[in-house]
């Protein structure tokens, strides 16, 4: 089976890594890892029933994907309240995971039954519903 562009990119890094490695020397046992100081500018509420799967700030808006059987929903908060101003209901049967946006389109991931649902960005009504084959909650080659 040819491995594609996908594929051969990821030997190439392996290999590259594997070999940047040789020579390397084990960090000691007792390295610290960093520490980076974080500071809040500001605390929105959120709603403590939501199962958030992903969030992403896109046209102004703050997206939420949540999931949970029967309760799985795409999803514009109002960031002064912390609910929806306006949301999709998924199917009972498919669990929202991760949201992402890409160019034009916004992409949700649903667990176990593996689908992606593709959104126009702006809109963000469906375009398609996609089945993929699912390893660990990640999308493969």
């Amino acid at each position: 089976m040819p491995l594609g562009v996908l594929g051969a990119a990821a030997v190439t890094l392996c290999t590259a890594l594997v070999l940047s490695s040789v020579g390397a020397t084990a960090p000691s046992e007792h390295t610290a890892p960093p520490v980076i100081p974080a500071l809040a500018v500001k605390i929105h509420p959120h709603d403590p029933a939501a199962f958030c799967q992903g969030l992403v700030f896109h046209n102004g808006h703050l997206l939420e994907g949540t999931g949970q059987y029967g309760d799985s929903r795409l999803r514009i908060l109002d960031l002064r309240t912390g609910l929806p101003s306006w949301e999709r209901k998924l199917d009972d049967s498919q669990f929202g995971e991760g949201i992402t946006v890409l160019g034009d389109r916004l992409y949700q991931l649903t667990w176990k039954n593996g689908f992606l649902i593709e959104y126009d960005a702006t809109t963000l009504v469906p375009q398609r519903t996609v089945a993929y084959r699912q390893f660990d909650r990640s999308l493969r080659e």
